[in-house]
């Protein structure tokens, strides 16, 4: 092991080990176990042309689906790694790429990274949105591996950590040949830090490409029967977080005596949840039941994971959560890939950019408290054409930024033609 690596291994340990600890004690999120990530990565064949792809969880899991599809069909002769930070992560990773091979990432330690990148044998390395680190960044580099991130974004909030990054170690992002970013903005950034010019292309959004079709009419009253929705109106609260479920409900209360028709989905983002917010429905006078046990509650939490993109479809109005709480919101855009009209909180900085472009188009709504979300649920509620012209409003968004895929794939085979 270089000398250099050691003593960066050696100086960043405690700020490695903290943020370990943070993700799994505080945030409690369900990172993969240790071992896998320092040892035991799977070998690749030695003739084998093969390209490590990572993506930190699910979202970025998912995400590269269609990309990877599209280098298939340009390059049948390459293989696949697929890499993941998290649990839940790792088991997408293995539903999706079932006949690739899917590891754990490795620990961001010199030996852990030369073993996974020995083991691995790369010819190209792709991150998807970001993830990246040290150590890993000058292992690629010496190795003379290609280095891409995909789908790239940049928050306000990250260019600032970036930015104080940059004066600590100039040559961090060195490493890395070519930046695919989602828009101009977050070029605009990745240039503020120094990248050069050639180094960022715009190509769009890769879970676009992933969103399904509008759910025919005739299915989606066949789901909203299968659930117990006649005539009903359906108001689904998605991905939401501790808090959130409360104001939704507090809203629901009282939507409902102007609304008796009125119905509540509420699908919270971790599913462990579940106890708490029945009680604390329960305690708000509201009769709960779980999807997978089907009743006529006024109030269904949604039990079962992987099933929210559809679910959308059986809604009249849709709230995303992790936006009324300081989470940074989720992927705006699978309800409105079903045409749904949007609402959500401030606290989108991780979307922003597609909650900006939502509202210009008058197919999203941005509520700051529980009186604004219960006074936007009500004007969606009372006007049946306001909530069809924002739906379509929302789908047309979507449409309008489908392709990156392709141009994501072309920039990584140009990419790969250029280095070999």
């Amino acid at each position: 092991m270089p000398l250099k690596a050691w003593l960066l291994d050696a100086a960043y340990l405690p700020a490695l080990a903290g943020v370990w600890a943070y993700e799994r004690c505080i945030k409690r999120k369900a990172t993969a176990a240790l071992g896998p990530r320092w040892s035991g990565f799977p070998r690749t064949e030695p003739a084998a042309k093969t390209v490590w792809l990572h993506g930190v969880s699910v979202g970025e899991v998912t995400a590269a689906r269609g990309l990877i599809q599209k280098l298939r069909e340009a390059r049948p002769d390459w293989s696949f790694v697929i890499s993941s930070t998290t649990g839940a992560g790792l088991e997408r990773a293995a539903d999706i790429y079932s006949a690739d091979q899917v590891m754990a990432s490795p620990l961001d330690f010199s030996r852990a990274v030369d073993r996974a990148l020995n083991a691995v044998r790369p010819e190209l390395m792709i991150f998807v949105e970001g993830d990246l680190w040290p150590n890993w960044l000058a292992a690629l580099r010496r190795a003379q591996v290609p280095v891409a991130v995909v789908n790239a974004k940049l928050s306000a909030r990250s260019a600032k950590r970036y930015g104080w990054l940059r004066r600590v170690a100039p040559g961090f992002f060195d490493a890395v040949n070519l930046f695919l970013v989602q828009n101009e903005l977050y070029q605009d950034r990745w240039m503020g830090l120094g990248v050069s010019a050639e180094r960022v292309r715009v190509s769009g959004n890769l879970k676009v490409d992933n969103l399904p079709a509008v759910t025919s009419p005739s299915q989606a009253a066949q789901m909203r029967r299968e659930l117990g929705f006649d005539d009903e109106l359906v108001w689904l609260a998605g991905s939401t977080h501790e808090g959130e479920e409360e104001s939704v409900c507090r809203s629901f209360i009282e939507l409902r005596a102007r609304w008796p028709n009125l119905r509540l989905m509420i699908a919270p983002r971790h599913l462990e949840r579940l106890k708490r917010i029945e009680a604390m429905a329960s305690a708000l006078g509201l009769k709960t039941c779980r999807k997978s046990e089907g009743c006529g509650a006024s109030v269904i939490l949604v039990d079962t994971m992987g099933e929210l993109a559809e679910l959308f479809a059986v809604a009249d109005l849709v709230f995303l959560g992790g936006s009324l709480v300081p989470v940074g919101g989720h992927n705006l855009l699978e309800p409105a890939a079903q045409a749904k009209p949007l609402l959500f909180g401030p606290q989108v900085w991780t979307v922003r950019e597609t909650a900006d472009a939502l509202v210009a188009a008058q197919a999203a709504r941005e509520v700051k408290n529980l009186e604004e979300l219960k006074s936007a649920v009500a004007d969606f509620l009372n006007n049946e054409d306001s909530r069809l012209r924002a739906g379509a409003a929302a789908r047309a968004v979507v449409d309008r930024q489908q392709g990156a895929s392709a141009r994501t794939a072309e920039a990584l085979l140009e990419l790969v033609n250029q280095v070999t």
